[in-house]
C-alpha cells in the first residue's frame, strides 16, 4: 500500500486489534524516511506483516499496546527503534481489575486524559470520573497530562492535598509517571515539591512500578509514594544523582515483597533524602551501594529500619557527619550479622542513635574511632543487641550530654566494656548504659575516673590502669598495666633484662612503644626529666609485636589495689634514679615494675644499659649489704658498715639506696 513511499515519515493510525495471513505484508517497504508508526494490535500473527518495514529509517519510534511482544527485525518492530507509549500505563494482570486516580483536600486542579487504545482520548477528572475497570486479562489504559498544552505546571501539592491513585484487582503500571505532567514524556524535572507524594500508597494490587526518570527532583516529591505496596516486587530505576529535602522519604516503606533496591547514584545528598526509605521492607536481602562521603541531616536515618531479611550493610565511607544522619538506620534489621566500619571521627548530635537498635544477630560492635563526642551520638546504638559480645575500645576521655544513654541497655551477653573516660559528669552521659548486661563483666577504664564504680552495673567489677606516669628526676620510670595500652606522649617504653652476675640491665625499645597486660616496663626520657607520660589503651593482643624481646622486669599491676605485697624468700630491685636498687619495704606502688632474684644474688645495684652501651658514670656496688628483714631501715656507710647512733656521715647508704646528709 505504502511500498516505496520514500517521503512518507509518519504512518498513519493502525486501529486494527488483530491481523490476519499477509494483511500488512510489505506495506511500509522502502519508506526511507518513515520514523514513526502507531498499532493498536496486542499480538503477532505468523505470516501477516512480513518485510513490512524492510528499509524504513534506522532510528525511530513504534507505538503499540504494552502487551504487544517487543520482537524486532524487517518483519515486526524496526530495529533501532524504541516502542511502547511512554505515558504512564496500567496492565490487567486479572479481570475486572480497577484504578482510579483520587483527590484528597484540594490540590491545584490538573488536566488529564486517558485511552485504552492509544487512538482515543478522553478527559479524565481526578475524583469525579471515578475507576476505569479493565475487564479482561491485558487490558490496559493510558494516564497523560491533557488540556491544550498537554503539561500540567503542579499536580499534588502538600500531605493534606494530592492526588492518589486506587486499585483493585492486580495491576502492572509501566511507561513514565512524568506523563501526567508533559504530554511529551520529554521533561526530567519535577515540577514543585509534593509532586508525586502519596501517589500509589496503598496500592497493594500494584505489582509493578512506572518508571521515574527525573534528574531534577523537588522537595518531597516521591514522598511515601509507593508505601504500603504490598504486591511490588521491583523497584523503579532512580537516575538522579543531586537530591532534594525528603525527596525519597518513606518511598518504599513496608513494600513487605521487595526483594532488592534501587541503584543510588548520588553523591550529593540533601537533608532527610533518604529517610525511612525501605522501612518494614521485610523481604529485602539486597542494599545498593551509598557513595556519599558527605551527609546531610537525617539522609539516612530510619532507611532500612525493620529490615528484618537483611543480613549484610553497604559500606559507610562518609567522614563528615551531621545531625541524625544515622539515626535507626538499621533498627531492627535482626539477620543483620556484621555492622559496617564508620571512619567518622568528628560526631554531631543524635549522628548514631539507635542505629543497631535491636540488631539480634550482632555479635560485634563496630570500631568507634571518635574522640570528640556529641549530644546524644550513641543514645540506644546498640540496644536489645542481645547477642553482642564484643565492643571496641571507647575512645572519648570526655562525654556529652545523653552520649552513652542507654547505649547496651538489654545487651545480655556483654560483659567487657574499655572506656577511656575521664570525665562523665555531663548530663545523663550514661544512664543505664549497661544495663541488662551479662552478670560479672567488667569495666576497663582510667585509674583518674572520679567513683569509677557508679558507672557500672552493681554485679560488674571495675578495672583501672594509670593513665599517667610522672618521671623521676633522672628521666626514668617503671610501668605495667593490667590491660594493653601504649604510649601516647612523654617517653619511650623499654623490655629489660637483667644479668645479675654482672649487675646490669639491658633495654630495647618496644614496638609502637606497646604495653603488654602482665609485664613491666622501664619508660625514659633523659632530655625530658620529671616529664608526665600519658598512655591510651589499644585494640587487641599486641604479644606477637613482643614475642622475641626478653623482658624480665615484673609488673606491681593491679586494679583493686594502691600497692601490692612483696614477695617474700626473694631479692627486690626498684628504681632509683637511673639504676636499679635492692628494695627492702613491704610492698610496692600499684602500676609500677620490679626485678626480682634469689637471696643468693649480692645487692649490688643495677645498671642500666641502652643498645649496648654502658650508661656513663660510675654504678655505687654495696655488695655487704645482705638481705635480712632485721636490717630493715638500718644505714651504711660506703663501706659497707652499720652506722650506730648519732654517728651520721655525710653520705650513706639505706636500704640500698644513696643518701646524701647536709647538716
Amino acid at each position: 500500500m505504502f511500498k516505496g513511499c520514500t517521503n512518507l515519515t509518519t504512518a498513519p493510525e493502525l486501529p486494527a486489534t488483530a491481523l490476519t495471513t499477509n494483511c500488512y505484508d510489505s506495506l511500509f517497504y522502502g519508506c526511507s524516511k518513515l520514523k514513526e508508526i502507531n498499532v493498536n494490535f496486542s499480538t503477532w500473527t505468523s505470516d501477516a506483516s512480513d518485510y513490512w518495514v524492510s528499509g524504513v529509517a534506522s532510528t525511530g519510534h513504534f507505538y503499540c499496546p504494552p502487551t504487544l511482544a517487543r520482537t524486532t527485525g524487517v518483519s515486526y518492530i524496526p530495529t533501532g527503534w524504541t516502542s511502547g507509549y511512554d505515558c504512564l500505563t496500567f496492565v490487567a494482570n486479572t479481570a475486572d481489575s480497577k484504578v482510579a486516580l483520587t483527590k484528597t483536600g484540594s490540590p491545584t486542579a490538573v488536566s488529564l486524559e486517558t485511552s485504552t487504545d492509544g487512538c482515543t482520548w478522553t478527559d479524565y477528572v481526578p475524583g469525579t470520573t471515578g475507576n476505569i475497570t479493565l475487564a479482561n486479562v491485558n487490558d490496559y489504559v493510558y494516564f497523560r497530562a491533557g488540556g491544550t498544552n498537554g503539561t500540567n505546571s503542579t499536580f499534588s501539592t502538600g500531605t493534606s492535598n494530592y492526588y492518589k491513585f486506587a486499585m483493585s484487582g492486580s495491576i502492572a503500571a509501566s511507561g513514565n509517571v512524568m506523563s501526567l505532567v508533559d504530554k511529551t514524556c520529554e521533561s526530567k524535572s519535577i515540577p514543585n515539591s509534593y509532586a508525586f507524594y502519596n501517589l500509589f500508597y496503598g496500592c497493594s494490587a500494584l505489582t509493578s512500578a512506572p518508571e521515574l526518570p527525573a534528574t531534577t527532583l523537588k522537595s518531597d516529591c516521591y514522598a511515601y509514594m509507593f508505601r504500603n505496596c504490598t504486591g511490588l516486587t521491583a523497584t523503579p530505576e532512580l537516575p538522579a544523582t543531586t537530591l532534594a529535602y525528603d525527596c525519597y522519604y518513606y518511598m518504599f516503606q513496608d513494600c513487605s515483597n521487595l526483594t532488592t533496591a534501587p541503584e543510588l547514584p548520588a553523591t550529593t545528598l540533601a537533608s532527610y533524602c533518604y529517610s525511612g526509605m525501605f522501612k518494614g521492607c521485610t523481604n529485602l536481602t539486597e542494599v545498593p551501594e551509598l557513595k556519599a562521603k558527605t551527609m546531610l541531616q537525617g539522609c539516612y536515618s530510619n532507611m532500612f529500619n525493620t529490615c528484618t531479611s537483611l543480613t549484610a550493610a553497604p559500606e559507610l565511607p562518609a567522614t563528615t557527619l551531621a545531625n541524625y544522619c544515622y539515626s535507626n538506620m538499621f533498627n531492627t534489621c535482626t539477620s543483620l550479622t556484621a555492622a559496617p566500619e564508620l571512619s567518622a571521627t568528628t560526631l554531631k548530635g543524635n549522628c548514631y542513635e539507635n542505629m543497631f537498635n535491636g540488631c539480634t544477630g550482632l555479635t560485634a560492635a563496630p570500631e568507634l574511632p571518635a574522640t570528640t563526642l556529641a549530644d546524644y551520638c550513641y543514645r540506644y546504638m546498640f540496644q536489645g543487641c542481645t547477642n553482642l559480645e564484643y565492643v571496641p575500645l571507647l575512645r572519648a576521655e570526655t562525654l556529652a550530654n545523653g552520649c552513652y544513654q542507654q547505649m547496651f541497655y538489654n545487651c545480655s551477653k556483654l560483659d567487657v566494656v574499655r572506656t577511656e573516660m575521664t570525665n562523665a559528669s555531663a548530663t545523663n552521659a550514661t544512664t543505664n548504659w549497661l544495663y541488662g548486661t551479662k552478670a560479672g563483666g567488667t569495666l576497663v577504664c582510667p585509674s583518674t575516673l572520679a567513683n569509677a564504680d557508679s558507672y557500672k552495673p552493681s554485679n560488674w567489677d571495675v578495672k583501672t590502669y594509670a593513665k599517667t606516669v610522672t618521671l623521676n628526676a633522672k628521666g626514668y620510670s617503671t610501668y605495667s598495666s593490667p590491660v594493653p595500652v601504649a604510649i601516647t606522649s612523654g617517653a619511650d617504653a623499654y623490655s629489660c633484662a637483667v644479668d645479675f652476675g654482672e649487675h646490669t640491665i639491658t633495654c630495647s625499645q618496644n614496638p609502637n612503644n606497646n604495653i603488654m597486660p602482665g609485664q613491666g616496663y622501664l619508660l625514659a626520657n633523659e632530655d625530658a626529666p620529671s616529664t608526665t607520660v600519658t598512655f591510651h589503651q589499644i585494640e587487641g593482643i599486641i604479644a606477637d609485636d613482643m614475642a622475641d624481646v626478653e623482658n624480665s622486669l615484673l609488673p606491681t599491676t593491679t586494679w583493686n589495689y594502691d600497692v601490692v605485697p612483696m614477695p617474700t624468700g626473694v631479692r627486690c630491685y626498684s628504681l632509683s634514679g637511673s639504676t636499679f636498687m635492692h628494695f627492702a619495704g613491704s610492698s610496692f606502688v600499684a602500676n609500677k615494675a620490679y626485678f626480682m632474684a634469689p637471696l643468693a644474688v649480692g645487692a649490688a645495684e643495677m645498671r642500666i644499659i641502652f643498645a649496648g652501651a654502658e650508661e656513663e658514670g660510675d654504678a655505687l656496688s654495696i655488695d655487704a649489704i645482705e638481705d635480712d628483714t632485721k636490717q630493715d631501715g638500718r644505714s651504711y656507710d660506703l663501706q659497707g658498715r652499720p652506722i650506730k647512733g648519732n654517728d651520721v656521715k655525710s653520705m650513706m647508704v639505706r636500704n640500698g639506696k644513696t643518701i646524701v646528709v647536709k647538716r
